[in-house]
């Protein structure tokens, strides 16, 4: 069986959802998360599917590939599938930050078309503008939303409250790096997705700085499902381990129990494993 969706899928879906949201989605843009898109969407990590802006404005839409596997099954119809699907909407930035660089919010499709609409055009002109550093004076000219912060052009306002993408990872991020300060003293720096159900921290060249490796399924639900977790039971109940980069060696066989809440515990342990990494800690 097909574990992606055929032409004639493709171009159904971006038909019927281009034409409810009123921007253009090219069929050759509809895709499974079956490989994931970097690790902003981790391979096979949606339960929804999501429309996203690339900042240089085209669309992509990505369907978990379940549900791709179960419409070219002909187990459900693409009218169904559209109108019965809790679709997530928003925008594609990348540029290295996992929280930054990816982010969408829950729509229903079938009556919030117009709202839809806006709030992609105002996420492409926001984060076009972060990337470039350049407001889209001839997008802002023919635009039709009623307030907006970004144009320097024609409209005033605080859009961002009105099209605010609430993010739970954001509070995920926080609550951690707070947990890592009060237990082991390190600062975290970088938030990244791994495959694992637990916290690996991987040492960073500053002082005292890790790399959080999180597992990737929590924080694709906390994106995908605001308000409806309790990220600090989340966080708290998290095990965290000690990861030892190890560019020749199955990182699975390098990984430590932390036996001591300490930061000096973490720094001798890799000190002794890759000691050219934490060589300025504790100069």
């Amino acid at each position: 069986m097909l574990d992606y969706l055929g032409v004639e899928m493709k171009e159904a879906l971006a038909r019927k959802v281009s034409a409810l949201i009123g921007k253009g989605i090219m069929s050759e843009d509809v895709m499974s998360d079956k490989d994931g898109i970097y690790y902003y969407i981790p391979a096979q990590s949606l339960k929804n599917p999501v429309v996203l802006e690339h900042y240089r404005g085209r669309l992509m839409m990505v369907l978990p590939v379940a549900d791709c596997l179960e419409i070219e099954a002909n187990n459900i119809d693409i009218d169904s599938y559209i109108q019965n699907s809790h679709w997530g909407f928003g925008y594609f930035r990348g540029g290295g930050s996992l929280i930054g660089g990816i982010k969408w919010k829950p729509f229903e499709i079938t009556t919030k078309g117009k709202e839809i609409n806006h709030f992609l055009n105002f996420w492409h002109c926001k984060v076009f503008q972060s990337v470039s550093g350049n407001t889209p004076g001839r997008v802002c000219l023919n635009c039709k939303l009623d307030t907006c912060s970004v144009s320097d052009y024609k409209r005033n306002g605080d859009a961002e409250m009105e099209y605010e993408i609430p993010d739970d990872r954001c509070k995920f991020w926080d609550l951690l790096r707070e947990r890592l300060e009060k237990e082991l003293k390190l600062k975290g720096i970088m938030l990244l997705p791994q495959a694992k159900k637990y916290i690996t921290l991987y040492p960073s060249m500053g002082e005292r700085e890790v790399q959080v490796y999180a597992p990737e399924t929590m924080l694709i639900r906390l994106l995908d499902e605001p308000g409806k977790h309790d990220v600090r039971e989340l966080v708290e109940g998290l095990e965290i381990k000690l990861g030892i980069p190890a560019y020749l060696e199955n990182h699975e066989k390098k990984i430590r129990r932390v036996d001591e809440n300490s930061a000096f515990f973490c720094y001798n342990v890799w000190r002794d494993e890759c000691p050219q990494l934490v060589a300025r800690w504790f100069q």
